[in-house]
């Protein structure tokens, strides 16, 4: 089983953000019928974490510093059929087990969580996609593409109810908590807020959708991520279970950290870029940098600055890419930021400019740097006016280098402020606001990928937006 799931792992890793295509949507569970449900656990949990590149590279995170391409927006049609057909059904095979009595509660529970975060991240990468009826095998195997509106009701609906339902014994297989059954509570309701916040173009107000279920998850008793120690990491052992970071930069020097990147924490003299660049490809190696790569060049010209700098910025330091490096997921700097968006909204009574002063400092503290002592009161900074455009940047920050959290704050808030590659090679010129539907789709489920294409204003291009991009 070890031997089978590292394999799966590496394929993975090098594939970055775009799964592969493992498969049909519904691809017939009984290939998946057998094994220990802990293990199964394991396996999804290792691919849980992802680096996200390609979306990171839309939001100026990193930039490619051999081959470009993704920073000029060339068709980024990609297939979903991977997660449903592996993580999605795996998961879905240990939710099997625990109705047949071969499994615990607790497991299925935190399994029915994890399948939300993960139907969570597809459909803010795509937009509306299979959902209630995904995951049936031979039973349906063109499943209709569910409104996104529906999907979101239906994680965060799903995922209340598992909360609730966690009992106190542990869960084998963890490797993000050791199995530990408050963490996955708290794991739970940080998610709810995660999608609950990411809804507030459609439903601003308090009182709405979003600031009930926001509010909702806020005062559950299994609580939410509050502390750096309570933060939902994958913890990775080595050998067969290794930081993807470091297998991005094993053998290999194919990205850095962006000039845009590099340029925003310049300009607030933000000592976390001594974690977040490192001058080396070298495992371990302590040497930051904060020499961010020219953002949408040509390959000629990358090239040759690459050659001219070698000591550009890497993503991330040398020391936390090592193969037993955690990743984290959710973060409790993020989640108070995200505490702090909400009561600026009016969602909550609790004070946005403690939480967001709140949020700043766990980051630093969970980068291990420290923050200078006029950081808070700087004029990018400090509490007062432009609060939204403040609170989006501190968490773009906070949540480096996931590009898919960046690249949904950026798409949600409009900050930071982005101009696109002068090298765009789709139609548009603009930035992409979602994936498009891969090809493959037209073939094997063409009625409902057609349905779904049709409920996107511009059809399937990759400026078209997701139904909560409300412009």
């Amino acid at each position: 089983m070890r031997k089978y799931i590292y394999c799966f792992l590496i394929a993975g890793l090098f594939s970055c953000s775009k799964i592969k295509d493992f498969g049909d949507t519904n691809e017939n569970p009984t290939a998946v019928n057998t094994g220990d449900a802990g293990g199964f656990l394991t396996y999804t949990l290792a691919y849980t974490a992802s680096t996200y590149i390609t979306q990171g590279i839309y939001v100026q995170y990193a930039m490619e510093s051999q081959y470009p391409g993704t920073c000029f927006y060339s068709d980024n049609s990609s297939s979903f059929t991977g997660y449903y057909s592996a993580y999605l059904n795996y998961l879905q095979q240990i939710i099997r087990m625990g109705y047949a009595g071969s499994t615990t509660n607790n497991m299925v529970q935190v399994v029915k969580i994890l399948q939300q975060y993960y139907y969570l991240n597809i459909t803010n990468n795509w937009g509306d996609v299979p959902y209630s009826e995904a995951l049936q095998g031979d039973a349906n195997t063109k499943p209709a593409y569910d409104k996104q509106e529906d999907i979101y009701s239906g994680i965060i609906s799903t995922i209340r109810g598992a909360v609730d339902s966690i009992d106190a014994s542990t869960i084998d297989g963890d490797i993000a908590f050791d199995g530990d059954p408050d963490a996955w509570k708290r794991v739970g309701n940080s998610i709810i807020m995660l999608a609950s916040i990411q809804l507030s173009k459609r439903y601003p107000d308090a009182g709405g959708t979003a600031a009930t279920a926001f509010n909702t998850a806020l005062g559950n008793a299994g609580g939410y991520i509050s502390a750096n120690d309570e933060n939902f990491s994958i913890v990775y052992p080595g050998d067969a279970y290794q930081n993807l970071w470091y297998q991005t930069y094993y053998s290999r020097s194919d990205y850095g950290e962006s000039e845009t990147m590099t340029d925003l924490m310049a300009s607030l003299g933000d000592t976390r870029q001594h974690a977040f660049g490192g001058a080396t490809t070298t495992v371990g190696d302590t040497t930051s940098s904060s020499l961010g790569l020219p953002y949408g060049v040509t390959r000629t010209e990358i090239v040759n600055w690459t050659a001219a700098h070698t000591g550009y910025a890497r993503i991330l330091r040398g020391d936390l890419r090592l193969q037993t490096s955690p990743m984290v997921l959710i973060s409790a700097a993020y989640i108070t930021l995200v505490r702090a968006e909400a009561a600026n909204l009016g969602w909550t009574t609790e004070s946005a400019a403690a939480l967001y002063a709140a949020g700043i400092q766990l980051s630093f503290d969970d980068w291990g740097e420290d923050m200078p002592d006029e950081y808070l009161s700087q004029e990018g900074v400090v509490w007062g006016t432009d609060n939204v455009k403040k609170i989006a940047i501190q968490q773009f920050i906070a949540v480096y280098p996931n590009g898919l959290y960046a690249w949904n704050i950026w798409r949600k808030t409009g900050y930071p402020v982005l101009t696109p590659s002068v090298n765009a090679a789709n139609e548009s010129g603009e930035i992409p606001r979602r994936f498009k539907y891969a090809t493959s789709e037209a073939t094997t489920n063409p009625d409902n990928l057609a349905i779904a294409v049709e409920r996107l204003d511009g059809g399937n291009t990759d400026v078209a937006r997701i139904w909560w991009d409300k412009e």
